[in-house]
């Protein structure tokens, strides 16, 4: 039990990045220790994959499934009653003690609720949910495999086990899994390439052969080899994405995207976003470091909380303080939609989440605006608090679009 407790902690502080070196090492020893492990790590902190559990949460028998996420952690572990650990949680969670009631429903419910550090209280609660108004987060993602066959992943409760020479990808719970023999790469083979691409209105996870995990963030695609031979662990991005790399000295990784731009890490924690529609490539890192190299040769060191700004001639624009906390920083990662900046960049991450086509009638308002909301609004809801900022809009839910005048 002691273990038990130890691992679910340090995946708490993990989830609100604050592990020490000291705990970071600790927990990396364990997820080295099985894939299972790292899985069971991606499954508790993915806010789409919770919030599936969480619907379904009434028809489960809350026992049984504290005792299987026990026996993911420490396998050697006695059956032990779920109520009397929400007592060891509480010294862990003062900060949230009202989410510990949620944990007597699932650790994943518990990780689900607890706002992560210095989360902003959403005033506006969602309005409750109707069959025409929620258009978000439908993961009907993609897999091209190697041979140009197309897969679909469009049902989250399906499990799909595919294979590729030595390697097998599995597929379940949100997200899609590469693995080699042993954990080791093939030797002497040729090396193949998947694709995995999410539509607008999805977000899906995906754990590379080397254990490092990415979530793709709507309207985004990941180009990866299904092993990592070599000196390097090259990837390339189109869209968004967060990367969680795993620590390996003599291997670097490297995301390309399409302006030009490399980003360079060892092990990390860093978000990119690349989206063609944008005027500026973003590189934020939160753990760790990276190196930002452009097109036009210019090369740009980050430390924890800064963000780097690349134009489309691959001139560094600016790199500037965002602070470590997740949910300010890449505030998508952590179900947010970000309404900081220019009514334009706004109103692109919307029409992305929610799958609508953004149009201006008149004279592009340069109005800043501020705040966040869940991305689990109805979006009459986020509509109404853009109008509550003075934004004036029209929506067209024939044409599902949004027309700024």
């Amino acid at each position: 039990m002691e273990k038990v407790e130890k691992i679910l902690y340090l995946i708490n502080k993990y989830r609100d990045l604050t592990l020490s070196q000291e705990e970071d090492d600790e927990l990396q020893r364990w997820l080295a220790e099985s894939e299972e492990n790292r899985s069971l790590l991606a499954e508790l902190t993915d806010q789409s994959v919770l919030a599936d559990k969480l619907k379904v949460y009434t028809q489960i028998d809350s026992q049984a499934v504290w005792e299987k996420t026990l026996q993911q952690i420490d396998p050697a572990n006695k059956v032990i009653p779920l109520y009397p650990v929400q007592r060891v949680w509480r010294k862990y969670a003062t900060a949230a003690a009202a989410a510990v009631v949620v944990l007597s429903l699932s650790v994943a419910g518990w990780l689900y609720f607890k706002p992560a550090v210095n989360q902003p209280i959403v005033e506006k609660q969602p309005a409750s949910e109707s069959k025409e108004d929620i258009t978000t987060g439908l993961s009907k993602v993609t897999l091209v495999l190697s041979d140009g066959k197309k897969v679909v992943l469009d049902n989250p409760g399906d499990q799909q086990v595919i294979t590729q020479g030595d390697v097998t990808i599995s597929r379940a719970n949100g997200q899609i899994a590469y693995k080699s023999p042993n954990g080791q790469d093939p030797v002497g083979s040729t090396v193949l390439y998947n694709t995995v691409s999410t539509p607008r209105g999805g977000q899906f996870q995906v754990i590379l052969p080397d254990g490092s995990i990415v979530w793709l963030n709507a309207a985004s695609s990941l180009r990866f080899p299904i092993a990592f031979a070599g000196g390097e662990r090259n990837v390339s991005l189109t869209g968004e994405a967060f990367f969680e790399i795993a620590h390996m000295t003599n291997k670097p990784f490297k995301v390309a995207v399409e302006d030009g731009s490399t980003v360079e890490v060892l092990g990390t924690r860093f978000n990119i976003n690349a989206y063609t529609d944008d005027a500026l490539v973003r590189t934020t890192l939160l753990q760790g470091s990276v190196k930002l190299t452009t097109k036009a040769a210019a090369q740009q060191l980050l430390t924890p909380g800064q963000e780097a700004l690349v134009d489309k001639s691959g001139k560094v624009a600016g790199v500037k303080e965002v602070g470590v906390d997740i949910t300010k920083a890449v505030p998508w990662r952590a179900g947010y939609i970000s309404l900081e900046g220019d009514i334009k960049t706004v109103m692109q991450e919307i029409g992305r989440w929610y799958n609508l086509k953004i149009e201006y009638a008149g004279k592009i308002s340069t109005k800043s605006l501020k705040g966040q909301i869940s991305r689990g609004y109805p979006i009459k809801d986020v509509l109404s608090i853009l109008q509550d900022q003075g934004i004036k809009l029209k929506f067209d839910e024939k044409d599902q679009k949004i027309v700024l005048i």
